[in-house]
């Protein structure tokens, strides 16, 4: 055995081993991302359903408001604040593109509708306005479930459970107040 032979061996294990620890690293790192990914989509599926759930709440109030006749409840002209989606740069760019463009999409039509609300306040009247409202709310909240829905069948994570649906239908769900 000559010393090229022994130096070849040396530099072709060295490099055999930086390309092994190269890959591992670059896997590591992208298991870590996805996991990152995975935990943001949970968070903004969560936030979701609680801003359906506001959404539903603002419905409630009104129907109260009417079939109480200002007794109880309130009337309103602006929609539920939308939720802050977290500052987590990379938790973002490792989620999948449909799962981005669900959330932020939903956040322009909230702030579509909301100036259309401030705008019927402000141009046609306050009755016009909480009108719209309730229906702007019933739109937003049934998008908001299902793009939460969406976002966890993707990932796999438990749905919610019967109950917290029937709570969340906004289609089908009507104050009991005054009922029968």
């Amino acid at each position: 055995m000559d010393w090229g032979q022994v130096v070849s061996g040396l530099i072709g294990a060295g490099l055999g081993t930086a390309i092994v620890e190269g890959a591992v690293t670059i896997f590591q790192q992208f298991r870590a991302g996805r996991s990152h990914g995975k935990f943001l989509a949970f968070r903004i599926a969560v936030e979701l359903e609680a801003y359906a759930e506001r959404c539903l709440n603002v419905i409630f109030d009104t129907h109260n408001y009417e079939s109480s006749r200002g007794a109880m409840g309130k009337l309103f002209v602006s929609l539920p604040p939308f939720p802050s989606y977290p500052d987590d740069i990379e938790g973002w760019r490792n989620l999948p593109p449909q799962v981005l463009d669900m959330a932020y999409r939903l956040r322009a039509q909230h702030d579509s509708k909301q100036h259309g609300l401030d705008f019927l306040l402000n141009n046609i009247g306050f009755e016009e306005a909480s009108e719209q409202c309730m229906a702007h709310c019933a739109t937003l909240g049934r998008d908001a479930l299902r793009i939460a829905a969406s976002i966890r069948q993707y990932y796999g994570f438990p749905t919610i459970s019967e109950e917290q649906a029937e709570l969340l239908d906004i289609e089908t769900r009507r104050p009991e107040h005054g009922a029968a």
